[in-house]
């Protein structure tokens, strides 16, 4: 079964989530690698939200000083700066638009 990229981050995004919710955020970094190689183009609002949720949740775990839970917040980050919404709000002429 097929599922759109969109549809396919969402799930992947749900499972970080489980194993974050376990404690092991190599898993949830693992199950997040698909998601955060999306190019921009497909980096879309929906997407974006999950991950800066899932970032979030993170860094107010017990976790969130841990090696691999810092470099996924970064990843996290990274990946949202680069997004497709994030792109058309700071193009040049969309300002007052």
């Amino acid at each position: 079964m097929l599922h759109s990229y969109g549809t396919r981050s969402q799930m992947l995004i749900a499972q970080a989530s489980a194993y974050l919710a376990l404690g092991e955020p190599e898993g949830a970094a693992q199950a997040l690698r698909p998601v955060l190689e999306l190019p921009p183009e497909q980096r879309l609002e929906p997407v974006t939200r999950r991950i800066r949720e899932l970032a979030d949740v993170m860094a107010r775990s017990r976790m969130a000083n841990s090696a691999p839970a810092v470099a996924l917040q970064s990843e996290a980050e990274a990946f949202c700066m680069e997004s497709v919404p994030r792109r058309i709000a700071l193009s040049p002429g969309t300002a007052g638009t």
